[in-house]
């Protein structure tokens, strides 16, 4: 009887498609767990199936770039993610991409922008950029790389 055939492949297929095809916590794994506001998100993945997620906040007074590596596990491997510069003015706007050995992330700086008032947002920021490795150490000048001095990028 074909019946009972049927039934079987019915509830093969009800359990495979009921199946959780999450691999990490069903709520999701809280890579930034702060009590301000995370702007400008942005994620990279490199070929062993590593992600690095940068953003901007004002957990330390100031709005500062951050980033995180994530293992394919969803462990978050840089402990309480990798701060990019200490400058007390704002960075923000951060964008990442994966290469041999590390991570570029590329971000708008107005630590040079003078003057500095309520309005400097009216200048215009500069385009900084450090390489992080795997462990999350800057590869290049501390604070990062400014790649122009006289270009300045507006953003809204």
């Amino acid at each position: 009887m074909r019946l009972p055939k049927l039934f079987l492949v019915l509830t093969a297929l009800t359990s495979v498609a009921g199946a959780d095809p999450r691999l990490w916590d069903p709520g999701g794994v809280p890579v930034s767990q702060g009590g301000r506001v995370e702007w400008n998100r942005s994620v990279a993945v490199n070929t062993a199936a590593n992600a690095v997620t940068t953003w901007s906040d004002m957990h330390t007074g100031s709005r500062e770039v951050h980033a995180q590596l994530i293992s394919p596990n969803g462990d978050l491997l840089w402990g309480g993610g990798v701060q990019l510069t200490d400058d007390p003015y704002e960075q923000s706007c951060p964008v990442i991409t994966a290469t041999e050995g590390g991570w570029i992330i590329a971000w708008i700086d107005y630590r040079d922008i003078p003057p500095r008032d309520p309005d400097y947002r009216d200048y215009g920021g500069e385009v900084w950029i450090q390489k992080l490795n795997n462990q999350g150490q800057p590869l290049w000048t501390a604070g990062g790389v400014r790649l122009d001095s006289t270009a300045y990028v507006l953003y809204n």
